[in-house]
């Protein structure tokens, strides 16, 4: 009987050198090697790291605590990796986790976000760039915010037979208005706005100015919508898509000036893209 317990017991301990994976799956990283000590007294160690299937992915994304309450289950995101920088990736966002982190003095969530990995493109360990989809909007008229914060002139105003400021000074060699079309394209760089808000007292609250077929100046109401950042929703029934909104003017050029464009160009003369 004796003999009998000491050959159960070492048949027991002859089947623990046996590991087995808990699960099927693709071997991601080894942390042992053929003929090393294992010590497993106080917590069983990590051999493999076993990913279970890599066609399905998560990204554990960090969302500081100004943004978290835009995200919710289900919402729809898109994201980019330093391997691919010019494709994105769509994914949805499965849960959003309670417990928060300090990191730099900003409180951050982790946001679980699920993604498929079809063609095996995403590997794990990746640095992800995500985007949460916040608001969407289709078939929308699109103009560029300059257009939005664009301040009307003393001369734009007397066109339009409207009360110029009288805290504004015309100044010699009256500015002329930039356009750009309505999809959200922007003029060149030698454009600048003349930026303000609700400027010329009030003449430009949500509004754009634009050119009507008789070659006048113009300004529509709008009721904005979302915005990207660059480009803002409108809807006003004045406008209509391609139609050109003024989204600055060009700066009077001085005798010294290095630009090649002036503010008067002399008949003939080049005058910038998109000048009136």
């Amino acid at each position: 009987k004796s003999a009998q317990v000491t050959l159960d017991r070492a048949r027991q301990n002859l089947a623990y050198t046996s590991i087995f994976a808990p699960i099927d799956g693709v071997v991601v990283e080894r942390d042992v090697d053929v003929g090393q000590t294992v010590a497993a007294s106080l917590s069983a160690p990590q051999l493999f790291l076993i990913a279970n299937d890599l066609q399905h992915l998560q990204i554990l994304a960090s969302v500081d605590e100004s943004d978290i309450g835009q995200i919710k289950e289900g919402q729809p995101i898109r994201f980019s990796v330093q391997a691919y920088p010019t494709q994105k990736f769509p994914g949805i966002v499965k849960q959003v986790r309670l417990q928060s982190k300090i990191q730099e003095n900003v409180v951050n969530y982790t946001v679980v976000v699920g993604v498929e990995n079809p063609g095996g493109k995403l590997l794990p360990g990746m640095t992800a760039t995500v985007e949460f989809l916040t608001g969407s909007a289709k078939d929308v008229l699109l103009v560029s915010n300059a257009a939005l914060r664009f301040r009307p002139t003393r001369d734009m105003l007397v066109k339009l037979g409207a009360n110029p400021p009288q805290t504004q000074q015309p100044a010699a060699g009256e500015a002329r208005p930039a356009a750009a079309v309505a999809n959200g394209q922007q003029g060149s760089q030698r454009w600048q706005g003349t930026g303000g808000g609700n400027g010329g007292g009030g003449h430009n609250a949500n509004a754009v100015w634009f050119l009507n077929d008789d070659g006048k100046l113009e300004r529509a109401r709008v009721t904005v919508g979302i915005t990207d950042g660059q480009r803002t929703q409108v809807d006003s029934p004045q406008l209509k898509e391609g139609m050109q909104v003024i989204i600055g003017s060009l700066a009077a050029a001085t005798a010294t000036s290095s630009s090649p464009f002036q503010s008067t160009p002399q008949q003939g003369g080049p005058r910038p893209p998109g000048a009136f």
